[in-house]
Parts: C-alpha cells; sequence; structure tokens
C-alpha cells in the first residue's frame, strides 16, 4: 500500500513576511530588473527605466504621471480608442484601452471601458475580470454590475446572473440617477426568478413521472 503524503499546510497572510521593504532594497531590485534587459538597451534607456520604476514604485505615482503624460494626450488617445470602438473596431479599441489602464491603473471608466471591448469580443472571462476591477474601483456605480450580469447571462450562467442583478439594485438604492438601471434590473431578475422557478418545477414533474 502507497505510503499517504502529508497534507500541505494551507498558506495564509500570517505566514507571509512582516518586514517591510525599505527603500535600499528596492532600489537594488530595481536595478536588477533593469540589468536584465539586456545588451540591446543602451545604458541611458536603463536609466530612465530605474527612474520611472523610482517615481512608481517608491514615490506611488501613476505610470501616466511618471512619464509625465498629460491629460490632454491620455483625452486625445480616450477619443482615438473610442472612435475605433463607435466604428465597431473593438479589438484596436480594446488594445488602445489596455495602453490607458496600464497608464492609469486605478481609474474606473478605462477598466469599464477595456472590458466592455472584451465583452463585444465575446471574451467573457476578461470582460468580467475588467468589469470587477471597475466595480471596486468605483464602489458607487452599479454599471459594471450591471454589464457583468450581462456577461453570466450570455454564457446561460443564471445563478450568477442573477447574484448580479441583485448586486445592481443594491448598489443603485434610491438614488435617483440611477432609476433606470434599478428598474431595468429589477424587470430582469423578476423574469430571471420565474424562468429558474419553473424550469425547477418541471424537472420536479419529469422526476415524478
Amino acid at each position: 500500500m502507497a505510503e499517504q503524503s502529508t497534507p500541505k499546510k494551507e498558506i495564509t497572510s500570517e505566514d507571509l513576511p512582516k518586514k517591510e521593504i525599505t527603500s535600499e532594497e528596492l532600489h537594488g531590485y530595481i536595478k536588477q530588473t533593469v540589468n536584465k534587459l539586456g545588451p540591446n538597451v543602451s545604458k541611458e534607456q536603463k536609466k530612465e527605466y530605474a527612474k520611472l520604476m523610482v517615481k512608481i514604485f517608491e514615490k506611488g505615482m501613476s505610470p501616466k504621471d511618471a512619464m509625465e503624460i498629460s491629460d490632454e494626450m491620455v483625452a486625445q488617445i480616450y477619443s482615438y480608442a473610442y472612435s475605433k470602438f463607435s466604428a465597431g473596431h473593438y479589438s484596436d479599441a480594446r488594445e488602445l484601452f489596455k495602453v490607458m489602464l496600464s497608464l492609469e491603473p486605478l481609474n474606473a471608466d478605462f477598466a469599464t471601458a477595456l472590458g466592455i471591448c472584451h465583452h463585444k469580443l465575446k471574451d467573457y472571462e476578461y470582460a468580467l475580470y475588467c468589469y470587477m476591477l471597475g466595480t471596486f474601483l468605483d464602489l458607487k456605480s452599479p454599471v459594471c454590475l450591471f454589464y457583468a450580469y450581462d456577461c453570466y447571462a450570455s454564457q446561460n450562467n443564471d445563478v450568477a446572473a442573477g447574484v448580479m442583478l441583485c448586486n445592481v439594485i443594491a448598489r443603485c438604492g434610491s438614488e435617483p440617477m440611477y432609476d433606470h438601471i434599478r428598474n431595468d434590473a429589477q424587470v430582469r431578475l423578476a423574469a430571471l426568478e420565474k424562468r429558474l422557478v419553473e424550469g425547477q418545477a418541471a424537472m420536479i414533474n419529469n422526476t415524478a413521472a
């Protein structure tokens, strides 16, 4: 009889190192990372990359601010991406919104826009990831949750779709600006619940027969 292996202990947050990284250690990690860029990257380029990484990881700047990209330039990129999306070029728009989100990782609008592009391309897994990111970045808006509902509905996942609708309604609350979304979600949830109940009843009848 084969010897059973000992189950591995689950790693929790308590097992993680408590020591905070020092500025000196961070600079060391950045130097190691930059040196791995290889001989095709000049010393000057490596220095510039290192400066950017210090601004982002030590000073907490967004990549956009670290690279000194203006709001006007971001607005131009957004406008171009939106024109691509409006023309039905969803793959092109997706790549542009990816760049925008990488420049401003905490921008809920960019996360939502990227999610919509994936949604249009039926990349539901990635769309849901972006929608959940947008939901956490903007804790008041129900929009991403509603889009997430549609992703699950498109995959015939009624249970998850119902959960999303419940969350949409809860987040809308009594806010007048979300009246339309809340009413739409309530109608869809009622229809979904009816369909689920009817499906369960049919299953029971078939089993009894």
